[in-house]
């Protein structure tokens, strides 16, 4: 309870300071209203003495039943001048209240009481609670509960217990990181956070790792501080916001990895502090394509880069104007005699980089560009363009047989004569400026930390750039990381022209660079921030496909409830990548420590190659998803093949996801004003409740003048008068 009126009210009905209502030594909930109703004098001993009672307890008592009966009391009225009277023994009843449950439905409860209660006069049904439904569609059906009790004349009181107030409370949404990275690179993770009522408090995100199933986190060096946006004033909580975090992948290995916000002194709900990730780290190699239309500076400084490191890539070159046979350069076992023709040829590569290729029959034609596309777009390829200025206007600025090419890009390039620039050799070098987006962009960080003062004094000391390819327009879900350092230089829509862009096509990356200039970089740290900017896109463009086996398990989130369906989808394709055909596939789920039974899930095909089902979340821990092949679908795909998914599930969180009281919900239950009472003022509840017992009396007139008896009683009155006053001669 936050400083209120309410709260001093509750404090002296309970007998205890009033802070004792805050803070950690709080008492809950449960124990307020326990102690509240076992008073001795308190309200059950004050209905007790005019109402039989029945008291019950609402929670998941068994599969088919909600609610459970603790003790009827008869009606037994105080004597004068005699103890109190005993009343039900509260302390022994409310003694089975418990707080334990995972769910709460106020409307199945009521419906259930008043099935109970059928047939039988009810003077009310007092509901104590904090007003909180969990499950969908809570409103509607408390509405149609109360709505119930209307049509059988039963007036429903409830009484509210907890602060409506969103407690203090800031909460690790997630935490976002590739799926898989390689050993010795730096894999960039994403922590999203939100908070209640903390404006302005300045915190620390810290990232952790720890081995798969072992449970012994460490440290790692990244650390990043950030202060909290302020909320709106309805209550509601604060923005999402983004932390950018980093850690070098050490050992080969499956780890967890978590973003800790450490709790601070007032904050009431401290188990949503952090949010967990899983990561693969791999020393496969990237496999790279490098397609070029001649031998610039670029191509030879890119080419050489990649060779050079034979632990991290693994490289096929192909220069468009050399000798097929004699001079095209590749790692061992990697040479080319043309460009791949097949989908198994191309798709054996993680990324392709074109740097201004020329359309060639039999080579770079429209064969090979729409098998990029698939490449791209369904399996998870990474792609880069670089624009140069023999062929890159003539194939992408005009249409033609480089349109598939042209749509897989982030940008639409328009022609040097649109732009004035053709045939005008340029004579200023401009240099790149980073957006806010592409300063926070794994793929420019180009110092030690995320977007840090080391990176950003990198790219302040990069030479600048001559020649720029003009860009039309920017798509729609592209990234524009860095941007040409010539204001006037702009977009159709006025935005300054982009020189770096990415984008996510289908399932695959796609990064643009509108300059072929980066081999100067060179010069910049002794070649260090050249060699970390190809390294980081290399990285970037290969994470998709890394991701990308045969057998590819997908659920809608990796933390579960338990008791929760869980959707699951399976992207299953053949050797030669084509779909998968059969009506089901079963996928296994088994405990990641190796405990437990295993259980197998059969997934109905939806179509071809992709097969969709659920799995009831029934136990609590972490689970691995995976499939195993039988003998005969070991011509088709192995146990390699499969990338699993790993899950949590935890005990149901719904019960904190809100924790503030809803008391407009029990107002709403009670359908008038007077039969709603916070708690402190729950005593007054007996003057509200109708009587138990009370005495009516009717009335019932009769018009006796008007029969027989009257008019005879009349008559004989009036001859007897007659007769005395004739016997004794009366005037």
């Amino acid at each position: 309870y936050a400083p209120s009126a309410g709260r001093e009210a509750l404090a002296r009905l309970l007998d205890v300071p009033s802070d004792r209502l805050s803070g950690d030594a709080r008492p809950s909930r449960a124990e307020i209203v326990r102690r509240v109703l076992a008073r001795e004098d308190g309200i059950l001993f004050r209905l007790a003495e005019d109402h039989p009672l029945l008291i019950y307890r609402f929670g998941q008592i068994a599969q088919d039943r909600y609610t459970e009966q603790l003790a009827a009391v008869d009606a037994a009225p105080r004597r004068a001048g005699s103890a109190r009277h005993a009343g039900p023994d509260a302390r022994r009843v409310l003694d089975r209240l418990s707080a334990k449950g995972v769910r709460t439905s106020l409307s199945r409860a009521l419906r259930e009481v008043l099935d109970d209660l059928e047939g039988r006069r009810v003077a009310g049904v007092v509901v104590v609670s904090d007003g909180r439904s969990t499950g969908d569609n809570a409103a509607r059906r408390l509405a149609a509960a109360a709505q119930m009790a209307r049509d059988r004349g039963v007036p429903v009181f409830t009484v509210g217990v907890g602060d409506p107030t969103p407690p203090k409370n800031i909460k690790v949404v997630q935490l976002r990181g590739p799926g898989e990275v390689r050993k010795g690179s730096s894999a960039a993770f994403t922590a999203f956070l939100t908070h209640h009522h903390f404006d302005g408090r300045q915190v620390t995100v810290e990232l952790y790792r720890s081995p798969a199933g072992s449970g012994q986190w460490e440290k790692t060096d990244s650390a990043e501080a950030v202060t909290l946006a302020g909320g709106r004033r309805d209550g509601s909580p604060g923005p999402i916001q983004e932390v950018a975090l980093r850690a070098e992948a050490g050992e080969v290995g499956t780890f967890l990895y978590k973003a800790v916000v450490e709790p601070l002194p007032d904050e009431m709900v401290r188990d949503d502090n952090a949010a967990r990730t899983t990561v693969r780290v791999t020393d496969q190699k990237i496999s790279v394509l490098l397609v070029s239309g001649d031998a610039g500076w670029e191509f030879q400084c890119l080419r050489n880069y990649l060779l050079k490191q034979p632990e991290h890539y693994k490289v096929s070159v192909w220069q468009q104007n050399a000798d097929a046979r004699f001079n095209q350069e590749a790692s061992t076992g990697m040479k080319r005699t043309g460009l791949p023709i097949t989908r198994d040829d191309l798709f054996a590569y993680d990324v392709a980089v074109l740097y201004d290729p020329r359309y060639v029959p039999d080579s770079v034609d429209a064969q090979f560009l729409g098998l990029l596309k698939d490449f791209v777009g369904t399996h998870h390829g990474g792609l880069c363009y670089i624009a140069g200025n023999k062929f890159t206007d003539r194939n992408l600025a005009g249409g033609g047989p480089f349109d598939e090419l042209a749509g897989l890009l982030p940008v639409v390039l328009r022609h040097d004569e649109e732009a004035g620039a053709a045939g005008l050799p340029p004579k200023t070098a401009w240099p790149l400026e980073l957006t806010p987006e592409g300063r926070d962009h794994p793929l420019m960080q180009l110092g030690d930390g995320a977007g840090g003062a080391d990176g950003m004094s990198a790219w302040a000391s990069m030479p600048g750039v001559y020649r720029v390819h003009p860009v039309r327009r920017l798509k729609t879900l592209a990234s524009v990381l860095a941007v040409h350092g010539d204001a006037s230089r702009r977009t159709e829509d006025d935005r300054r022209e982009p020189v770096i862009a990415a984008q996510y096509y289908g399932k695959g990356r796609v990064l643009y660079l509108g300059c072929d200039a980066t081999w100067r970089w060179g010069r910049v740290r002794a070649g260090e921030a050249y060699r970390r900017f190809w390294a980081n896109a290399m990285s970037f463009l290969s994470a998709g496909r890394l991701e990308k086996k045969r057998i590819l398990i997908t659920t809608a989130g990796e933390a579960f409830d338990a008791g929760e369906e869980i959707r699951v989808r399976v992207e299953a394709y053949s050797r030669d990548f084509t779909p998968m055909e059969g009506e089901t596939f079963t996928v296994q789920m088994r405990r990641e420590d190796g405990g437990g039974p295993v259980a197998e899930h059969a997934l109905r095909a939806a179509r071809p190659g992709v097969f969709e089902g659920t799995i009831l979340a029934d136990r609590t821990g972490s689970f691995e998803l995976c499939a195993e092949c039988s003998g005969q679908e070991k011509d088709i795909w192995v146990v390699e093949d499969v990338a699993t998914r790993r899950i949590e599930v935890r005990p149901p969180q719904a019960e904190r996801r809100q924790p503030e009281a809803d008391l407009a919900a029990l107002r709403e239950l009670a359908g008038e004003a007077a039969r709603f009472l916070p708690i402190h003022e729950i005593d007054r509840l007996a003057g509200r409740v109708p009587l138990g017992k009370t005495t009516h009396v009717r009335e019932t007139p009769h018009m006796i003048w008007s029969t027989v008896l009257y008019l005879a009683l009349i008559g004989a009155g009036l001859l007897a008068e007659w007769t005395v006053r004739k016997l004794y001669n009366l005037a």
